[in-house]
């Protein structure tokens, strides 16, 4: 009876914080984990070296850190399943999910993005390290803000609650079902971008055709240049695609969230 009080009270951020400290143990090995390989990966993209190695060195790095973002809630998986624990604690299923989300979202994406990111700034301002190759990447990755960083964050965030429901949902072989929740979701974040990617190569093809109409042509060799910058630019514009492509995927988030809600509330009674 005093486990009900204590819950109908009220939401409590003295609750979440006793429910992360009862984590606490086996995220602390997570995040020792996640500091040391993005202190690594850090370190990689300030390498001097030359622009072929340079390149795959970034392109490696950025490409393993959005992974361990969106597996993170993994963790939570680890080891025997203690959910039955956890329903006899007073704490609601919305202060266990904003614990979740205060983790997954928040936490781990400041261990594992910060010091790649700030590598990447002193990289962009240090001519003695730079190469033409990498330069490029960090101008698309950080000029072109705004929309893309907006659709790619929301991306992110989809496939990470994904897997958070796979894992909260499931109630066997946990792991297994928080990767499908990263593989499904992944699917589709490719088909969302895929659309666009398809409307805005459509549109970078229509201005070139335009400038051939009206006697205009270009190099042959900055045409594929010409044409992913017109698409960047697109896509960094507030349009009709972009936010059709918002919307949605605000509420696929939305859902997934609310289906992990009703998991985590089921799993209190």
């Amino acid at each position: 009876m005093s486990s009900v009080n204590s819950i109908s009270s009220g939401f409590s951020f003295n609750r979440v914080w006793n429910f992360a400290i009862y984590y606490m143990p086996r995220l602390k090995c997570q995040l020792l984990i996640y500091f040391c390989v993005s202190l690594l990966g850090a370190i990689l993209c300030l390498l001097p070296g030359p622009e072929g190695v340079q390149k795959r060195l970034t392109v490696g790095v950025w490409a393993i850190i959005p992974i361990l973002f969106y597996c993170g809630s993994l963790v939570f998986s680890k080891g025997p399943d203690t959910r039955i624990f956890e329903r006899l604690m007073p704490i609601s299923a919305a202060e266990k999910l904003t614990f979740f989300y205060i983790y997954s979202l928040i936490i781990l994406p400041i261990v594992i993005y910060l010091l790649p990111t700030v590598a990447g700034w002193i990289y962009i301002s240090t001519p003695s390290l730079q190469n033409p190759a990498v330069v490029s990447l960090y101008k698309i990755k950080f000029h072109y803000g705004g929309v893309i960083l907006i659709i790619n964050a929301l991306g992110g965030i989809l496939i990470a609650v994904s897997c958070l429901y796979g894992v909260m949902a499931s109630r066997q072989n946990r792991m297994l079902f928080g990767f499908v929740g990263v593989v499904v979701s992944n699917i589709i974040v490719g088909v969302l971008g895929g659309i666009v990617g398809i409307f805005t190569a459509v549109n970078a093809f229509g201005k070139g055709f335009g400038d051939g109409y009206v006697g205009r042509e270009p190099d042959p060799e900055q045409v594929g240049e010409l044409i992913v910058k017109t698409m960047l630019e697109d896509m960094s514009q507030y349009n009709a695609l972009t936010i059709s492509m918002i919307c949605v995927s605000v509420v696929l988030i939305m859902t997934v969230v609310y289906l992990t809600y009703r998991s985590l509330k089921r799993q209190n009674i």
